[in-house]
């Protein structure tokens, strides 16, 4: 397994930090050759956006 850290120094709200970091989980899931990922927030926006991506790559 692993961790990270991204410190962004510009980031403009709670929505765009939660989308940067759901961004670099999935990243780092996807380097460490994860074929199985669940991810878990409390954006709905997110989640929604994230899942309509997946089903266009299927």
């Amino acid at each position: 397994m692993g961790s990270g850290v991204v410190l962004y120094s510009h980031v403009v709200d709670a929505f765009a930090a939660e989308a940067l970091a759901c961004l670099h989980a999935i990243t780092f899931a996807r380097d460490m050759g994860f074929r199985k990922v669940v991810v878990e927030g409390d954006s709905r926006m997110i989640i929604v956006k994230v899942q309509k991506g997946i089903e266009n790559l299927i």
